[in-house]
């Protein structure tokens, strides 16, 4: 009996062994994920900042190109007259 007590501890023991090296890979995978979480977050935000800086860009664009039509009138209107 004395020999089954100490096998069985020792089943015990390696089975917690196993158990918290599955909790530490569980915890490593957690970490990884929410780093990959942060990233995609990240990477969100410099679209976010991307797309409105392309916008404020094309906006102007369009200012410049209107300026360029208003000129161009006036320069045909004076040519005219």
């Amino acid at each position: 009996i004395q020999n089954e007590i100490i096998q069985l501890k020792s089943v015990i023991k390696k089975q917690e062994e196993e158990i918290q090296e599955k909790t530490n890979s569980i915890q490593q995978l957690e970490d990884i994920l929410e780093k990959q979480e942060q990233q995609t977050q990240l990477q969100d935000a410099i679209i976010q900042q991307l797309q409105e800086a392309i916008e404020k860009q094309k906006q102007e664009m369009d200012m410049l190109m209107e300026l360029v039509e208003q000129q161009r009138s006036l320069i045909l209107a004076s040519q005219k007259s």
